[in-house]
């Protein structure tokens, strides 16, 4: 699947910066180190234009969503298309369903740990190793796991790969 991000007048946007920016609110205090964060406030989701900076190819991230669809079924990935950045760089975008943290009860470590424990994956150095053993979920950290208004923790951002690959 590729767009062409298109403008009104079915032109391509010289970047897709200027594609996204014309969709959505752009949310620059976001932005992660692989990411520019944007808004949809139409679907309230999130959404993500992210480098390949940890992916050897398309299909390694690929993978790693389709891992990440079927972990985190909550915070699950709908990918909306391909393109460039204003330096030339190749990106996927990416939306996902927006989370409203509890700004009062910051998820700690040790909440993490028994979150992932009781979905079945076991501690393996800097990653989760799941149950089966075929793929780690890294980047499970404080700033990519967060606590929902309701309580319940919800993974926002992780990397995950199957275990040959990485």
């Amino acid at each position: 699947m590729v767009n062409d991000w298109l403008d009104e007048d079915g032109y391509p946007y010289d970047s897709l910066e200027l594609a996204l920016s014309s969709k959505y609110q752009r949310e620059e205090e976001s932005d992660g180190s692989e990411s520019m964060i944007y808004y949809d406030k139409d679907s309230n989701r999130i959404v993500k234009a992210c480098k390949m900076e940890h992916y050897q190819n398309v299909q390694e991230l690929l993978d790693s969503i389709a891992l990440f669809n079927a972990t985190f079924s909550e915070t699950a990935y709908e990918v909306l298309g391909f393109g460039y950045d204003e330096s030339g760089e190749f990106r996927v975008v990416l939306s996902q369903p927006m989370v409203e943290i509890d700004e009062d009860n910051i998820v700690s470590e040790e909440e993490i740990a028994e979150y992932m424990t009781n979905l079945g994956f076991r501690r393996d150095k800097s990653a989760w190793l799941s149950p089966d053993g075929r793929f780690k979920v890294y980047d499970a950290n404080l700033t990519n796991v967060i606590k929902t208004k309701s309580g319940e923790l919800a993974v926002i951002d992780a990397d995950l790969y199957f275990t040959e690959s990485k």
